[in-house]
């Protein structure tokens, strides 16, 4: 058996009907290996499901794993952005740090227009915040599509996660 992070050990199919690519959302931090979305994928539709997903990834680290997760032969790749932060995240390891030149634009107006944007507004306040709306917070990003009846950290956290949703069994938060 080989896994992909050092969190758990699953069998490492030779190809997978879906790949998920993404952060400790999809990875699965704070449920057990079982309740991360992309197990919960495959029980739910007996398709084989392999997860790249790690703590800290975001849309770049989806580029850099790109032929690795075609190379199990998936008939969808996923991708779970999450709009919280993954954004920002790319522009920073992209354009503040300077690392994989490769993704960044050659477009010289371009890239003065993002300079321009994000001195006249950073994209981090804007990245890190959660909305207020009437003193309820809400979260974002792929568990509440997946949303069970076993409350989700999200939910034991105080945020609204009341999106119509595929039901998966669990237990609640203590």
């Amino acid at each position: 058996m080989k896994n992909n992070s050092a969190k758990i050990l699953f069998p490492f199919p030779a190809e997978a009907d879906v790949v998920a690519l993404g952060d400790l959302q999809t990875y699965g931090t704070g449920v057990k290996p079982q309740d991360a979305w992309p197990k919960q994928l495959e029980a739910m539709t007996a398709k084989t499901v392999y997860s790249m997903a790690y703590g800290g990834y975001g849309p770049v680290h989806s580029l850099i794993l790109w032929d690795e997760a075609l190379a199990f032969k998936p008939k969808i790749i996923i991708e779970a952005f999450y709009a919280g932060n993954d954004l920002y995240d790319s522009f920073k390891i992209i354009y503040n740090r300077g690392q994989f030149p490769e993704f960044k634009s050659s477009d010289a107006l371009l890239q003065k227009r993002l300079r321009e944007a994000e001195q006249s507004e950073p994209i981090r306040k804007r990245a890190s915040q959660v909305s207020q709306t009437s003193g309820t917070k809400k979260a974002f990003g792929p568990g509440r599509f997946f949303q069970s009846t076993r409350r989700s950290a999200a939910s034991c956290a105080g945020f609204d996660t009341s999106l119509p949703s595929t039901e998966i069994s669990g237990s609640s938060c203590s």
